[in-house]
């Protein structure tokens, strides 16, 4: 067409209303046309991809994951939410038990069974071997020998083992110089989830109970030796009121003589 106008040649223009208008993006780009300000329909070419047609596979996956992936998020939380309620109760009953055992006169303690050490005790326990708990916890009573009054409880624990029947007695001193009464008693348990053995040693304070046995016996013998002091008396006054009717007759007859002997000298 070109090379007809030159000659001036007969030349038609052939004008085509259907067709594309093809832009390549890249060259748009680099010399900042703008196809939309004069073509409103066309189509580009070599574009260069955006992050979704990069990661358009992972996208897709992530989308098809998601309402799985909200619901395990969910389930953790709640998960989370209970432990945190689980422990809190837990911490709460830790708490309660260890004022209601610290609540109890006795010493106690708790100890497990192969390795022989202290798990737990209250706190009249430590006051009875004169010790912290910290120091007692994951410890053997061994391993305070120097301390005399835990040699005197392991004394103690040994004679009671000798005849577990029997109950086994000891008196103890307090800082006061008060003398203390105590019954020994040790069981054992068995934890069923978890299977460990163990044992709890219970040092019941019976010194009212002692002194009041102590005032009783007191009291029988009191009454006993007034009992034998009254009999005492009847025996006196039986014997008194056998020598009164002699008496009261002596005494009429010596009165008799007197007054007869007065009557003769006149």
């Amino acid at each position: 067409m070109a090379l007809s106008v030159l000659s001036k040649d007969k030349h038609s223009i052939e004008i085509f209303k259907n067709f594309t208008n093809v832009f390549d993006e890249q060259k748009i780009k680099e010399f900042l046309i703008f196809p939309s300000s004069f073509v409103k329909n066309y189509t580009l070419v070599n574009r260069s991809q955006t992050f979704y047609d990069k990661h358009k596979g992972f996208i897709s996956v992530v989308f098809t994951l998601s309402p799985f992936l909200l619901l395990l998020i969910i389930g953790l939380i709640h998960n989370i939410y209970m432990r945190k309620e689980v422990e809190k109760d837990l911490r709460q009953r830790i708490d309660f038990d260890e004022v209601l055992l610290n609540a109890i006169e006795s010493p106690i303690f708790f100890g497990k069974m192969k390795k022989n050490v202290i798990v737990d005790s209250n706190s009249k326990f430590c006051s009875l071997l004169k010790l912290s708990c910290k120091e007692l916890y994951g410890k053997k009573l061994e391993d305070f020998s120097d301390n005399k009054n835990v040699r005197k409880i392991i004394k103690v624990l040994q004679k009671y083992k000798e005849n577990e029947k029997e109950n086994y007695e000891f008196k103890y001193f307090d800082e006061d110089m008060k003398k203390k009464v105590y019954l020994v008693k040790q069981e054992k348990f068995k934890d069923k989830k978890s299977g460990q053995e163990g044992f709890v040693t219970i040092f019941t304070d019976v010194t009212k109970e002692r002194e009041i046995v102590v005032e009783k016996q007191r009291n029988r013998q009191f009454i006993i030796q007034q009992s034998k002091l009254a009999e005492i008396g009847e025996v006196f006054s039986s014997i008194a009121h056998q020598w009164k009717s002699p008496l009261v007759e002596i005494t009429a007859i010596a009165q008799e003589l007197f007054f007869i002997q007065k009557v003769v000298k006149k």
